[in-house]
C-alpha cells in the first residue's frame, strides 16, 4: 500500500496515564515514516493533559465526548481517517470504528472482538514478554513501517513531550527558583506497590540540606493520608497534595528538576519529559521494570530483589520493604545536580 494513502491516523488509548505515555512514541515513529500524516489519539479525558504536549500529536480526540455524540455525529467525527490503531481494545470502540467503516482497523490478534471488527491482526503476545509495555506497544505499526524494534533509549526520543513551563503563577510563587525542585509522590491508586509512605517521610527529613526544596503530591483522595503524616516537616517541605489538577499537575513536573515515585503514571510522565527520575520497583512479574519500567534519557529505578513470592498486598510485600531510605538518598546523590 502507498505511502500516501496514510493521510489520517487514529489511535485509541483510552486506560491509563502510564499506559498513554508508553503509546505515545508510536506518533513519533508514523511521522518519522509519513511527515505529512494528521495523528489523533482517542483518550480519556484524564489523559488529555499530558497528550496535548506531544509534538507529535495534531488532534485529540476525547472518549467521553465522543460517548455523548448521536451516532451521525460521531461518524462525522471519525469518517475523515484511513487508519485506526487499537491499542487498548476496548469493545464498544472497537465497535463503532468498524460502524464507521474506517479502511484499515487494526488490533491485537489474542482478543476475540478483534476477529470481527478488525481488519488487520498483529499477534502481540504481552504475557510474560521479556519485552517493556513500549516496546510491545511499537508492533502494533507493522503494516506500515518496516521496522518496529526498538531499544528504550530510541523510543524516548519519539515520545516528543515538550515542556512549555508556563506554569500558573499561583504555583510558580510557592517554588524557589535557585533550588533543585524535588517531587515525593509517595501513593499510586494502587496501580504498583507502594514504598511506605513512613520511608517518604523520613526520605523528606533526611533530605534536609540547602538549595533544595522538597514537594510532596497526591491526588485529592490521597491528600487525606499524606497531610497528617507531613504535617510535622510542613516548615521543610511544600505539601501540594490535593491542590492541582492534572493540567497543574503536568505543568510542576515539567518544572520541576526531579521526582521520586512508585512505579505509577506520574513516573512515566517525568520520565518522558527528560527529567531525572527513580521508580520504585518489586520483581512481581505483573510489576516489573522490564515491563513497565521508566523510558527517559535520565530515568532509573530501584528493585532490591531478584525474585517475588507473588504476594497480594502491600502490608505483605517483602519486596518493596527491602528498598531502604539510605540506598533512595545514595542513588539521588549520584546526581550532578543534586545538591550535596
Amino acid at each position: 500500500m502507498k505511502k500516501e494513502v496514510f493521510k489520517n491516523i487514529l489511535i485509541c488509548r483510552t486506560d491509563h496515564i502510564g499506559d498513554v505515555v508508553l503509546t505515545l512514541p508510536l506518533a513519533g515513529i508514523l511521522k518519522a515514516n509519513y511527515p505529512d500524516c494528521n495523528i489523533a489519539f482517542l483518550i480519556s479525558n484524564y489523559t488529555e493533559g499530558i497528550v496535548k504536549k506531544s509534538v507529535f500529536v495534531d488532534e485529540i480526540i476525547l472518549y467521553e465526548d465522543l460517548q455523548k455524540l448521536e451516532w451521525k455525529d460521531q461518524k462525522e467525527c471519525l469518517k475523515k481517517f484511513d487508519v485506526c490503531l487499537h491499542v487498548f481494545p476496548k469493545i464498544d470502540i472497537v465497535r463503532l470504528i468498524y460502524k464507521v467503516n474506517i479502511p484499515i482497523r487494526i488490533g491485537s490478534s489474542r482478543r476475540w472482538f478483534n476477529w470481527i471488527y478488525c481488519n488487520k491482526l498483529i499477534n502481540i503476545k504481552r504475557k510474560r514478554s521479556p519485552l517493556h509495555e513500549a516496546q510491545l506497544n511499537a508492533k502494533i505499526l507493522k503494516p506500515f513501517v518496516t521496522r518496529t524494534e526498538y531499544s528504550l533509549s530510541e523510543l524516548s526520543e519519539f515520545q516528543g513531550l515538550k515542556a512549555s513551563n508556563n506554569i500558573p503563577d499561583h504555583i510558580k510563587v510557592l517554588l524557589k527558583p535557585d533550588h533543585f525542585k524535588l517531587i515525593l509522590h509517595p501513593l499510586s491508586h494502587g496501580n504498583s506497590r507502594n514504598w511506605a509512605m513512613e520511608n517518604f517521610v523520613n526520605l523528606a527529613s533526611e533530605l534536609n540540606r540547602q538549595k533544595l526544596q522538597i514537594i510532596i503530591t497526591g491526588s485529592p483522595k490521597e491528600k487525606l493520608s499524606l497531610d497528617p503524616l507531613f504535617a510535622p516537616l510542613n516548615d521543610k517541605i511544600l505539601n501540594l497534595s490535593g491542590r492541582l489538577n492534572l493540567d497543574e499537575f503536568v505543568d510542576l513536573i515539567q518544572y520541576c528538576d526531579g521526582m521520586v515515585v512508585n512505579a505509577t503514571g506520574p513516573m512515566h510522565v517525568a520520565a518522558a519529559f527528560g527529567k531525572r527520575v527513580i521508580g520504585l520497583f518489586i520483581p512481581y512479574y505483573t510489576m516489573h521494570p522490564s515491563r513497565w519500567g521508566p523510558v527517559g534519557k535520565h530515568a532509573e529505578y530501584i528493585m532490591m530483589e531478584e525474585s517475588c513470592n507473588g504476594c497480594k498486598n502491600d502490608e505483605s510485600c517483602l519486596c518493596i520493604k527491602k528498598i531502604v531510605v539510605k540506598e533512595v538518598i545514595r542513588r539521588l546523590e549520584q546526581w550532578e545536580e543534586f545538591p550535596k
